[in-house]
């Protein structure tokens, strides 16, 4: 692990929007520190997630590293860091689709998208879902 400042986290992630603390790289990821409850994890130069803390993130980083990255959509990553929800995204077994999923602050998943085919419309009330549950609504 490699900890680097904001002004080279900036350099590497130079499309991420929002503020960039510093950064940690590991082996096939790094954790970008974006504040209080706010840790994305980067792989590829794509986002995959966004976490509550260090430690979900370094978890979600380690058990995701190896798999392919998929382009969240804007909206979702936007509403995601807005609420501080650590949502993720991978390829189905069939590779045909991408599934949005939330995980805890222990890094399992709570909540996924629920359909084959999810949309970004799919991704954005699976976020509603987590908020009305959890009581942040």
């Amino acid at each position: 692990m490699e900890h680097i400042d904001a002004t080279a986290a900036r350099g590497l992630y130079p499309n991420v929007k929002g503020q960039i603390l510093g950064a940690d790289l590991w082996s096939g990821f790094a954790i970008l520190d974006m504040g209080p409850g706010a840790h994305a994890v980067m792989a590829g130069g794509q986002f995959l997630a966004c976490c509550p803390n260090y430690t979900a993130a370094k978890i979600y980083g380690e058990t995701t590293a190896n798999v392919a990255g998929s382009k969240m959509p804007k909206t979702v990553i936007a509403f995601a860091l807005k609420h501080k929800i650590p949502v993720g995204a991978r390829y189905t077994d069939d590779s045909k689709a991408v599934e949005y999923y939330i995980v805890d602050d222990k890094g399992n998943q709570v909540e996924t998208t629920r359909t084959d085919k999810p949309k970004v419309s799919h991704a954005l009330a699976m976020c509603r879902r987590y908020l009305a549950r959890t009581g942040f609504v």
